[in-house]
């Protein structure tokens, strides 16, 4: 507790400025230099190196974990729920991607998915039959997957009653 009372307010009143790897880095090292003494520099590990190599030495580094995160699709799913379960895996730039688990739910009746983006389903686990306005109904089993253009209509006629049915849909402009 001592050392976090001396630290307390050794910066108090001084502007920080905040530091990490870059072009603009490059640009701003005789500023940083002028300034040093001046602020409270905080640099990102990523930033250090360089700010080392001209003598620049931070209050405070900061470092980022990089490490790769790897789950399963397969995790997190509950036995049981009243209601389907959506997952939103990543979105970004006009593409979502999501994990939807089923069980046993199917589209209310009169009710038609009617969506402004495509969307492109893989069926992982269980069974589902989708109906469409126009055209036959597909059985979808564990791999089957399925192009869906936008303003596609279609609904969900059923899932697995008995266990959980697992898709993987991704949805793009």
């Amino acid at each position: 507790m001592e050392l976090i009372q001396q630290y307390q307010n050794l910066f108090k009143g001084k502007p920080a400025v905040v530091v990490a790897a870059g072009p603009s880095l490059n640009k701003q090292i005789k500023w940083l230099k002028k300034v040093e003494n001046k602020v409270l520099i905080v640099a990102c590990d990523t930033g250090l190196g360089i700010l080392l190599k001209h003598q620049i030495v931070p209050h405070i580094v900061t470092a980022l974990e990089r490490d790769l995160v790897c789950s399963t699709l397969f995790e997190n799913i509950p036995e049981n729920a009243p209601e389907e379960l959506l997952t939103e895996l990543l979105s970004a730039d006009g593409v979502r991607i999501e994990r939807i688990v089923s069980f046993g739910q199917s589209s209310p009746d009169g009710f038609w998915y009617d969506q402004t983006e495509n969307e492109w389903v893989l069926l992982l686990k269980g069974f589902a039959t989708l109906r469409f306005e126009e055209g036959p109904p597909i059985d979808l089993l564990p791999g089957d997957h399925l192009q869906l253009p936008a303003r596609c209509r279609h609904r969900v006629e059923k899932t697995d009653p008995n266990g959980r049915t697992v898709w993987l849909a991704i949805f793009y402009r």
